[in-house]
């Protein structure tokens, strides 16, 4: 018989004494069997895919470098002419390289994208994530956040085109692409040359950058742009040098929504310095500051620019004061501003003047994006339009006392709340519930009319996140992530505008010390403002030790933020299912015993004891989570709702939820009940007694999911093959089996069938001591029909046809 070899690696012919071993990541990692010691594994040594845990980049510290190479053609492994990886030495950005020159490059990283692609989301919600030690070493990876129902993978194929693939169980083997770059002429790299512009949606696709002309007219008609363009009128510093109009000060243009230039140099300045640091250096050509990465400038060409449609970044370009006049006043100007006020103007359309001082300060000046707090339309400044603008800074000599605020008549006075006990000034908002009544995903809406809030303000957010940096990210939920902040004394002058016309402002000091967790819900999530108030409306009025604790929000600049009190130990998810051993080993039974009743209270809270009464209709291990004391908090109400007392079911024709932990009857026809909360609860139980994450389950071929593994094992009369080995005791077997046998009774396929959340609680504490025998758990091998007959004699009736669904 013939052997052809299919697959090899040089250090293979050295070794003797040696195991193979493929992890459950996909990593294939050759081992010494006399040291123990790793010799090779396939992680460190990347083809043309990127799995979750790889490393894409390079260590300076061992000079390696790893790339994704790609194949020669789809039929041919051997490299091609592709690579990509981290270019490291400026602000990181992933590069593609055809035969060692850039083709492609995903623009900075912000700490959460690559602000170079727009439609990255897909990306950060999968849990992406960029190292960088300031040591000229970064690598970038991802840990998958999901739900175990899909797999994703990047790979980079013989084209050069890097693609985004994911697989869901449910369709197996139907790879789908859900993102690819380059997708268009433009997402090349330097497409239009130093200088240039490209946007795809123009034509022809190529245009100089404001202020600039081609370098050669003729090959520009040609659609030859590889040259560029070059600057119209030298910049002052070149002026000054040949004695030409000394002293007339450069300018800048604001473009918008760009993908900014390559070779960008990061400089320690803060938003409003960062161009009084490019102006005073001559060198400084264009700057840009954004969110998460700081202040960016440019030096010596620009090159790689695009338009965008939506996203990008503010570029603001260096221009000689000459053309001033051949671009629209409404771009930017010039102005100066007392400080003092400036720091709480907000701009809008109409104009009142105040006294100016010499210190500059830009604003711009663009309807569309004038605002500087969203939703302001209430203190407003201007300046006279001055005609004659060319070469002078925008100067407005109004009286010193003219200084105009407008304040609707509706604000309302005497907001400061000053509860006996507290220490400090709290800050309110008092939202119209009139207004919401209309438009919220709960219809009862009145019993749940919230009327004080704490509301914060934004910037004081990304401040004590760090602009939202990953180290302060404490998890990823299906809306967004989830930061950790630690507030010192902090005085600001907050101010929050909301709909309608009865917001307030109030002066706020939060106390030193005080640890929150902000839940940033992504602008992508799908989530509207309908059911983001939902979400607050919910949680304000819930007060429970096993509820997590809602103190405040933030709408401000688009923003869907919500401030919760700060839980240390995070979720169950990541004890259940982390990557760290001891975490595992730290979760002993008598913990887990705490946190399957604790969850019970809480679920029980929502049903029965509460003003509302309140289905979940998303609970899991990822949204139970667990102060110092590890006691359990059941969050994340975003898919909440509201029964009135005489109601004990309802359908939707919206399915929202994460797959295997839907009741059937939900799933499959949109019915939901307390009934659908206690399946949730079912598989939440049998996931802590086994350790073993219900989606991502695969015992055996017969046993597609924890479910049927569960309930194969119960015919076997051999549960505790079902339970987590690091939590096995004799003392505490018969409690752990009775969980199991409980978490059975959860999981039935019928509603009918389950226990409601009170006798499960009777059950968990032995108050009820003779338990039922369990019937068949939804979504396992479906039974015959004499098995289903004899159990049920009519099957439920659909009553609506379900036209959305959305997993998480």
């Amino acid at each position: 018989m013939h052997r052809r070899r299919v697959f090899g690696h040089p250090i293979f012919q050295q070794l003797r004494n040696t195991t193979a071993q493929l992890s459950d990541t996909g990593n294939l990692v050759l081992k010494d069997n006399s040291s123990g010691r790793t010799l090779w594994e396939s992680f460190s040594d990347l083809s043309d895919s990127f799995l979750q845990y790889m490393k894409l980049g390079s260590d300076k510290s061992t000079n390696t470098t790893n790339l994704l190479k790609s194949w020669r053609s789809s039929l041919d492994p051997s490299d091609g002419s592709f690579s990509a990886g981290i270019q490291p030495e400026t602000i990181p950005q992933i590069f593609i390289w055809k035969n060692g020159l850039p083709h492609w490059r995903s623009g900075p990283w912000n700490k959460q994208i690559f602000i170079g692609m727009p439609d990255m989301t897909s990306f950060y919600l999968n849990g992406f994530d960029l190292v960088n030690d300031n040591m000229g070493s970064a690598y970038f990876s991802y840990s998958y956040t999901g739900h175990g129902d899909e797999i994703l993978y990047l790979v980079l194929n013989s084209t050069g085109v890097l693609q985004e693939k994911e697989l869901l169980y449910a369709r197996k083997n139907d790879w789908t692409v859900t993102w690819a770059s380059p997708a268009n002429e433009c997402e090349f790299y330097g497409k239009c040359g130093p200088f240039g512009s490209c946007d795809p949606r123009s034509s022809p696709i190529c245009s100089c950058l404001e202020g600039f002309k081609p370098k050669s007219e003729e090959e520009w008609r040609k659609g030859n742009w590889t040259n560029g363009c070059i600057r119209k009128t030298a910049l002052e510093n070149e002026r000054n040098n040949s004695n030409l109009e000394q002293g007339k000060q450069d300018w800048f243009l604001k473009l918008q929504s760009m993908k900014v230039p390559d070779l960008a140099i990061w400089v320690p300045f803060a938003d409003e310095d960062c161009h009084k640091g490019c102006l005073r250096n001559f060198s400084c050509i264009a700057y840009s500051y954004y969110i998460g990465i700081g202040c960016m400038h440019w030096e010596g060409i620009l090159l790689d620019v695009q338009k965008f449609s939506t996203g990008g970044a503010d570029l603001f370009l260096r221009l000689a004061y000459t053309e001033l006049g051949n671009t629209p006043f409404q771009t930017i100007i010039y102005a100066s501003i007392n400080s003092a006020i400036a720091k709480n103007i907000f701009i809008t359309e109409t104009v009142f003047g105040m006294q100016i001082k010499r210190e500059i300060l830009k604003y711009h000046w663009d309807h569309s994006t004038s605002r500087l707090n969203s939703s302001c339309h209430f203190w407003i400044f201007s300046c006279k339009y001055l005609a004659k603008h060319r070469g002078n800074n925008l100067i407005c000599n109004i009286s010193k006392s003219t200084v105009a605020l407008i304040i609707h008549y509706q604000f309302i006075s005497n907001v400061l709340l000053n509860q006996e006990g507290r220490k400090r000034v709290t800050l309110i908002k008092r939202i119209n519930a009139n207004f919401y009544k209309e438009s919220m995903v709960t219809d009862d809406i009145n019993q749940a009319k919230f009327e004080e809030l704490f509301v914060y303000n934004f910037d004081i957010l990304a401040s004590a996140t760090d602009n939202f940096n990953l180290s302060s990210k404490l998890g990823q939920g299906g809306f967004g992530p989830v930061y950790k902040v630690m507030f010192s004394v902090i005085e600001s002058f907050i101010i929050f505008f909301g709909i309608g016309i009865d917001g307030m402002i109030l002066q706020g000091k939060l106390p030193e010390g005080q640890e929150i967790a902000v839940k940033r819900l992504s602008q992508s999530s799908g989530q509207g403002l309908e059911e983001f108030m939902n979400r607050v409306v919910v949680i304000s009025k819930l007060q429970h030790r096993n509820l997590v604790r809602l103190l405040g929000c933030c709408t401000e600049r688009g923003e869907k933020m919500l401030v919760y009190e700060y839980m240390p130990k995070r979720s169950l998810d990541a004890y259940l299912f982390g990557s760290n051993p001891e975490e595992k080993e730290f979760l002993d039974w008598s913990k887990r015993v705490i946190i399957i009743e604790g969850i019970g209270r809480g679920l029980l809270y929502l049903h029965r004891d509460s003003r509302l009464r309140i289905i979940h209709r998303d609970l899991k291990a990822s949204n139970i989570l667990l102060d110092e004391q590890l006691n359990p908090k059941i969050s994340d109400f975003g898919m909440a709702r509201i029964f009135p007392g005489s109601q004990d079911q309802a359908n939707t024709e919206r399915v929202v939820g994460t797959y295997g932990y839907m009741a059937p009857e939900y799933a499959m026809e949109g019915r939901f009940s307390e009934k659908s909360d206690v399946y949730s609860f079912g598989v939440l139980l049998l996931e802590i007694i086994s350790g073993r994450r219900n989606t991502s389950f695969h015992q055996d071929d017969s046993a597609l999911s924890l479910l049927a593994y569960a309930w194969k094992c119960w015919n076997e009369n051999n549960i505790v093959e079902l339970v987590d080995p690091k939590i096995i005791d004799m003392q505490f077997e018969r409690e752990i089996l009775r969980c199991a046998h409980v978490g059975l009774l959860c999981v039935q396929e019928y509603a009918e069938d389950r226990p409601n959340v009170s006798a499960v609680l009777s059950m968990l504490t032995s108050e009820i001591s003779d338990l039922p025998s369990p019937k068949q758990p939804a979504f396992t091998t479906r039974p015959s029909c004499s098995e289903k007959e004899s159990s049920k004699t009519q099957g439920s009736v659909n009553t609506v046809s379900i036209t959305i669904m959305e997993g998480r």
